[in-house]
């Protein structure tokens, strides 16, 4: 379900996470394996969410400092439903319509998967105690693909994707660039350091071109930018 969103208050509280507390061994074993698995994972700085309401076009919930462990975890075996989570994802569309992804590298937790730039809440995305989605899908626009996503790009309000246990908060952008001049952005970003988690971009130019590496989340919103009639995949 996609929601149009008005306003948007995720406040951050010192509360522990109640669902880190009750399954924190689980958590150090789970970890424990997964890092083993690859070394490469980096267990930093995570935001969890309870309390989450949408109503009437207004987004509210509780930001629980946890870690990247704990979201692991939870997304390989979480039933609680009091716990979510939500994270803020970037929805750039091209100077021809066609809508720009990302690829993820091997090393990371979500090798080969087709996103749109986005990635975690963090510390320089809080104003006031309050998470701010459009700081955190501005910097993760440049963070991966080297874009810097400006104000005039912006289109309508925020929109939250909602699926299952997840809500993904976002805003369509439309970038004046073609794929080919954002392909030469994002090589050059790379060769001055870059994000290694980042291996390639992805044009999608209609819903039949929609990747099988994309999560429903990403599904949902191509299908919101170029409609469904195109669309025949289960």
């Amino acid at each position: 379900m996609i929601h149009l969103i008005s306003d948007c208050e995720l406040t951050v509280t010192t509360e522990p996470l109640p669902f880190e507390e009750a399954h924190k061994s689980l958590i150090d074993v789970f970890w424990e394996q997964a890092y083993a698995l690859n070394p490469r994972l980096w267990n930093g700085l995570y935001y969890m969410f309870s309390d989450v309401q949408i109503k009437d076009g207004h987004l509210r919930a509780r930001a629980h400092r946890t870690d990247f462990a704990t979201f692991l975890y939870w997304r390989e075996n979480g039933s609680d439903n009091t716990t979510k989570h939500i994270t803020a994802t970037t929805f750039p569309a091209l100077a021809d319509g066609s809508l720009l992804a990302v690829r993820m590298s091997q090393h990371t937790a979500n090798a080969g998967r087709i996103y749109f730039p986005a990635g975690s809440f963090d510390r320089p995305d809080i104003v006031k105690n309050k998470l701010d989605p459009m700081i955190s899908m501005t910097r993760e626009m440049t963070e991966e693909s080297g874009v810097s996503l400006e104000p005039n790009w912006l289109e309508g309000s925020l929109l939250a994707v909602e699926i299952d246990n997840s809500i993904y908060i976002t805003r369509k952008s439309n970038l004046p660039h073609s794929f080919e001049v954002v392909e030469k952005i994002w090589r050059k970003h790379q060769k001055n350091g870059g994000d290694d988690e980042i291996c390639g971009l992805v044009q999608i130019e209609s819903t039949r071109h929609i990747p099988d590496e994309m999560p429903r989340y990403a599904v949902e919103l191509c299908k919101h930018h170029f409609g469904n009639e195109d669309y025949d995949k289960n």
